[in-house]
């Protein structure tokens, strides 16, 4: 398996996750140990792991620092539990990652739902504006709110003044910030979400810095959640068997961050600035720029190309032997780090440029369908329990819900349990399955989906 994983990345550029981009510069190698002597323990830290822990708090400006090995989830899954008391009211922007949504269903909260500003030109979510948030609010009482930001694609929503709106109203801030663990660290990219007011910040350091994948923080930014209560729910949701060679490269990243980040940061972002320039003549290819958006998240449309961005990631990938991170029926996204290299980036805008003089104008405007706001009349944790039978995807409508149906990635549902499906919703459905998107029903089978019994 690992002759042909690396038959897979031979010569191809990684414009994707993990942050290290297989750099030998930012790989270094430790010992697969356990919490053998001297080694420390991860959930009862007294030595080195409370060190670095100690070390990554004062470098991210923050209160305390958990650290993960299994990536954000086991920090979603925990913040929200400590926030939370079984059956309270949460508020969680639709375009959340799907465990936490899980988080909601294991604790029984009852979720409303805040909807993304829609980005017309990219056909997707950007930010979750503070109005929304202040409305939900004032007729919600939720105990706590959770938004994601940067989004997967890089739109920053305003944390300062969100923050300030849910403490008014008595609620957590929860912030996955999973995408954003390189903000904050130089002016030529934005602030990030543990110094402008949210409660709780989960990162993931392996999707944006040079660590080992599975590599996460979980940011104590206040004193609002009780951090025992925190503490003792991280020990429940991660594994008790942490990697030492991800540890290791968390602590190698601090080092990186605090001896070498202004310098690295500056080099990436005259690297991006670079692409853009020498892309700014494309005609039928745009690379994004927009003022909420993160730099080091390189969005390619093809809104105006006779092609999908699914066939634009593999003209990128087979053409010129540039792996993107992911695809969208207008755009591809790739994903920049400290550890990219000049070399690629030059790379990526000679293949922007090769194809873009092959490429068509379309013709026609290419309709992507927005999600709305969905019908809840169920719990996610009574739905997700209660009996069910399944059904064809296309005469589902009208149903509620038993199951998650999400594109993946990103893995935030177009459907979740407890929701009414509509022909909306399928629609969406059928628009990104017709693109070229990977569409999962939680159930397992992709052309099924359970329905609550005698619930129409």
């Amino acid at each position: 398996m690992y002759k042909k994983l690396m038959d897979l990345t031979e010569g191809v550029y990684p414009f994707h996750m993990p942050g290290h981009k297989r750099n030998p510069a930012f790989l270094k190698e430790c010992p697969d140990i356990t919490e053998v002597t001297g080694a420390d323990d991860l959930h009862h830290p007294s030595g080195m792991i409370k060190t670095a822990a100690e070390r990554a708090a004062r470098l991210f400006k923050v209160s305390d620092t958990l650290f993960s090995t299994a990536g954000s989830t086991p920090l979603i899954l925990a913040a929200i539990t400590a926030a939370t008391k079984l059956g309270d009211k949460i508020l969680i922007a639709r375009n959340c990652h799907r465990s936490v949504y899980n988080a909601a269903l294991i604790n029984s909260l009852c979720p409303d739902y805040l909807l993304p500003e829609w980005v017309e030109e990219l056909g997707t979510d950007g930010v979750i504006s503070p109005l929304t948030v202040e409305e939900a609010l004032s007729k919600v009482p939720a105990a706590a709110v959770v938004i994601t930001s940067p989004t997967y694609d890089g739109f920053v929503s305003d944390i300062r003044t969100i923050s300030e709106i849910c403490h008014k109203y008595g609620a957590t801030l929860i912030v996955d910030a999973a995408h954003g663990a390189h903000l904050g660290f130089s002016p030529d990219f934005k602030e990030g979400a543990r110094t402008l007011g949210a409660d709780l910040v989960i990162e993931s350091a392996h999707k944006t810095l040079p660590c080992l994948t599975g590599a996460a923080f979980l940011h104590i930014c206040s004193d609002k959640v009780d951090e025992q209560r925190l503490k003792s729910a991280f020990s429940i949701y991660h594994t008790s068997s942490p990697s030492y060679p991800i540890l290791s490269s968390i602590i190698e990243v601090l080092d990186t961050l605090k001896y070498k980040g202004a310098d690295l940061f500056k080099a990436q972002s005259y690297r991006i600035d670079d692409l853009l320039r020498a892309t700014s003549h494309l005609r039928a290819l745009k690379v994004l720029r927009r003022d909420d958006h993160d730099k080091s998240k390189i969005i390619i449309s093809c809104k105006n190309a006779d092609i999908s961005g699914f066939e634009l990631k593999r003209m990128l990938l087979l053409e010129h032997k540039i792996e993107c991170e992911m695809a969208m029926p207008s755009y591809v996204l790739c994903i920049s780090s400290i550890a990219d290299t000049a070399l690629g980036f030059d790379r990526l805008a000679y293949a922007l440029s090769e194809l873009d003089l092959k490429l068509s104008l379309a013709k026609e405007e290419k309709e992507v369908v927005r999600p709305l706001k969905p019908t809840v009349k169920l719990p996610l944790r009574t739905a997700f329990e209660a009996e069910t039978t399944a059904l064809p995807l296309e005469f589902s409508v009208g149903y509620i819900s038993g199951d998650f149906v999400y594109a993946y990635p990103p893995g935030s549902p177009i459907i979740a349990p407890g929701e009414v499906i509509t022909a909306s919703s399928l629609a969406v459905i059928r628009a990104l399955s017709e693109a070229g998107a990977e569409i999962h029903i939680s159930s397992g089978d992709p052309s099924l989906i359970k329905v609550i019994k005698q619930n129409k």
